[in-house]
């Protein structure tokens, strides 16, 4: 995998975890 992919998938992970906060 290439960073791009990693990024990309931590950036959805912060944003379910944002989610989850509210």
């Amino acid at each position: 995998m290439n960073g791009y992919a990693v990024r990309k998938l931590r950036k959805i992970a912060g944003l379910s975890a944002l989610e989850y906060l509210i």
